[in-house]
């Protein structure tokens, strides 16, 4: 079970189990002696300053807290969760968690947890390198919830699509690459939506810790029924590319084909044509995604650029031509004519790529020049003698 994976950390060389995560236990903070809420509140002085800077200033965490107005409310305490998550000071963030959060629902307090306390926490962890620790907190969370549902809804603890979005986003922003990996698992290898965690924990040799559970998070949230909005897919497409991880990429494409809530807009298209052409080999789905969009006006650049250099690296000249013939002139932009040149040329259509250049003589002076000697360029490396570029002149 994948529980019991991520309740195992390794310390000082050796597994243990670590206790669960509490939601309201006493706390636990390495190194130092449990303090209530009362006694930290006792420590707090009138004197308030901005919380960035005065983070930047301060040493500890204890030194923060002493410097903040002594009514601190959980607007000051959720931004010192998130400038500490955004740096990966999970031991600071926990800091923070234990010192003004943990015993705030039993007292007067008006201060209260809630899912973006745990949110911050948990990317506190991730970004920290502590993805384990952060699911620890999940599934302690989800167990929380699901056992006592009741009191979950009186406190506000509720697992939605922010909660999932800010860890995934985590997640896949900011794991590190293993450079390792075994090719234990075939990249042909089967794949289906209903793939649950055992399987994606499977292919754990073929991509990063923080991009398996970041899927099992995704997962997770479409079992619940939410709606999984753009960023989330955006994310996944961008980490399953730059890992080169097809497994986990054509799951993420085929729960996209499936969601009737999300739009293929320019982003999503452009980030599903570079996710695959990342894998290198993917070369006829990049296509069929492009030819997918039709003859749209108001297409992205990068789109273009995209589709054109991997015409050029491939020499795809018949492809190259294609793409051209669709775009419109309004399409062709000053930076994808050198790209068209370019492909051509390499290509070995030279002849092709001045007809090219000759469309725009009587256009932009300056862009006209830089055309004709990127072509003069390749027709000397080509051996061709300078009579085929004198009615450029």
């Amino acid at each position: 079970m994948f529980r019991q994976i991520c309740l195992q950390v390794r310390h000082n060389n050796t597994i243990r189990r670590r206790l669960p995560f509490r939601i309201y236990s006493k706390p636990t903070i390495i190194g130092m002696k449990p303090t209530s809420m009362a006694q930290c509140s006792r420590q707090l002085t009138t004197r308030t300053t901005r919380i960035p800077q005065l983070v930047q200033s301060s040493d500890t965490v204890t030194d923060v807290l002493e410097q903040v107005n002594t009514e601190i409310n959980n607007s000051i305490g959720h931004e010192l969760l998130e400038i500490y998550a955004s740096e990966g000071r999970w031991h600071d963030a926990q800091e923070v968690y234990d010192k003004v959060f943990r015993y705030s629902n039993d007292n007067e307090s008006d201060i209260r947890t809630n899912m973006i306390t745990y949110g911050l926490l948990m990317e506190a962890y991730i970004r920290g390198g502590q993805e384990d620790d952060a699911m620890e907190i999940y599934y302690s969370l989800k167990d929380h919830i699901e056992l006592h549902p009741t009191t979950a809804q009186q406190k506000g603890l509720e697992l939605d699509a922010r909660f999932y979005t800010r860890l995934i986003t985590a997640l896949t922003t900011n794991s590190r690459i293993d450079e390792q990996k075994e090719e234990t698992i075939s990249r042909d290898f089967g794949y289906t939506v209903d793939d649950g965690a055992q399987e994606i924990m499977n292919v754990e040799k073929d991509s990063s810790g923080g991009l398996r559970l970041a899927m099992i998070l995704f997962q997770d949230m479409r079992q619940q029924g939410m709606n999984v909005d753009s960023a989330c897919y955006l994310a996944l497409l961008q980490r399953c590319g730059l890992e080169q991880d097809r497994y986990l990429l054509q799951q993420v494409h085929q729960y996209l084909r499936m969601d009737d809530t999300i739009e293929l807009d320019d982003s999503m298209v452009y980030a599903l044509m570079s996710a695959y052409r990342q894998l290198g080999d993917e070369d006829a789905m990049v296509f069929e995604i492009w030819e997918s969009m039709g003859n749209k006006k108001n297409m992205q650049e990068d789109m273009i650029t995209l589709i054109l250099n991997m015409c050029r690296e491939k020499k795809y000249k018949l492809h190259a031509v294609r793409v051209w013939n669709q775009l419109s002139s309004m399409q062709k932009s000053k930076s994808s004519y050198p790209l068209m040149v370019s492909c051509l040329c390499e290509a070995g259509e030279w002849n092709h790529a001045k007809e090219i250049v000759l469309s725009q003589q009587h256009q932009d002076h300056h862009t006209y020049n830089e055309l004709v000697e990127l072509l003069i360029h390749y027709g000397k490396e080509q051996g061709l003698s300078s009579d085929h570029w004198l009615d450029l002149m």
